[in-house]
């Protein structure tokens, strides 16, 4: 029965639903990517500022 499911899934509504999700596991790994990315600019500057205050003082 499964094998049959893998043969007919690419042209049925299955593997339509397949590959939407699998787009949108890729667009979910691009947003967490960028908002990952994001973060560790805004932590960064933030540190920086602290270092530079330290050296200012």
């Amino acid at each position: 029965m499964n094998k049959r499911i893998v043969e007919v899934a690419p042209k049925s509504s299955m593997g339509k639903a397949l590959s939407y999700l699998a787009e949108l596991s890729y667009a979910e790994e691009q947003r967490l990517r960028s908002a990952s990315f994001c973060l560790k600019r805004f932590l960064w500057w933030r540190f920086m500022r602290k270092v530079d205050f330290v050296f200012r003082s």
